[in-house]
């Protein structure tokens, strides 16, 4: 085990979390099998040339474009299952797996091995598994976005179409209803839920994991975090409505 590596707040965050849990983490490694796109092709002429799927995936580090968000990201990560490599290539769902804060997308395989678990699944399936996308929703500077519309990035946007279009168009991934999944860990999962609530003809299954019921907010004065109230900081910081940040109003017969 690697020795734990101290966060920019001054937590552990090595020992807390994981974040480098093998000194080839440590090291810089971020995933199981990882390429960059400008590589990929190579990889795609040697599958071919084989004649034969590989046994694993590869996670590929990306740049998003975001024309439609503008929003400044951090690089990516794509999980593309053996069977991204078939002649002809299927069409596969996209599963997006949303960092919490503080955090990134490289949480997912660097600790979360989430490219491992997709290639468990492949074995068993025939090579077949989602697309595992891996955004970043905290932006070049890193913060808490919760990923709404607001003054820190229009992470929503960004999220829905600029990410899904990249993946749709890049990697072929399927399009239509029932082709989308999300899920987040903390205010990744917050993240997920209001996502999946406010878009369910895109995304039909959503996973939370730890998150909370409606966006927080940290106040840097002392650490605390409190609930998005109209006319609170949140509404000030972001400039995102309190009631249309949270999932609750989007369920039906649920008091706003």
């Amino acid at each position: 085990m690697a020795s734990p590596v101290g966060h920019r707040d001054g937590r552990d965050r090595g020992g807390d979390y994981a974040y480098y849990p093998t000194f080839a983490a440590l090291a810089g490694r971020v995933a199981a099998h990882e390429t960059g796109i400008g590589e990929l092709d190579a990889i795609v002429a040697e599958v071919e040339a084989a004649g034969t799927l590989p046994a694993r995936g590869w996670t590929v580090h990306v740049d998003v474009p975001a024309p439609r968000s503008g929003f400044e990201a951090r690089r990516a990560y794509v999980y593309l299952p053996p069977a991204w490599f078939a002649v002809p290539r299927p069409a596969l769902p996209v599963i997006l797996l949303l960092h919490g804060d503080p955090g990134g997308p490289e949480n997912w395989t660097r600790s979360g091995q989430a490219d491992v678990a997709a290639d468990a699944f492949a074995a068993d399936h025939g090579g077949q598994a989602p697309i595992l996308v891996m955004p970043d929703v905290g932006g070049v500077d890193q913060v808490d976005t919760e990923c709404v519309d607001s003054r820190r990035g229009r992470v929503e946007t960004y999220l829905m179409d600029d990410v899904l279009a990249f993946a749709a168009d890049r990697f072929g991934a399927a399009t239509g209803p029932g082709t989308v999944a999300v899920a987040g860990l903390s205010s990744g999962g917050t993240c997920a839920a209001i996502l999946a609530l406010r878009h369910p003809d895109q995304i039909r299954v959503f996973g939370d994991y730890s998150g909370v019921g409606q966006p927080t907010l940290d106040r840097p004065e002392d650490g605390a975090s409190r609930r998005p109230q109209a006319g609170s900081r949140w509404e000030a910081t972001t400039a995102a409505p309190a009631r249309a940040s949270s999932p609750w109003p989007t369920l039906p017969g649920r008091p706003g």
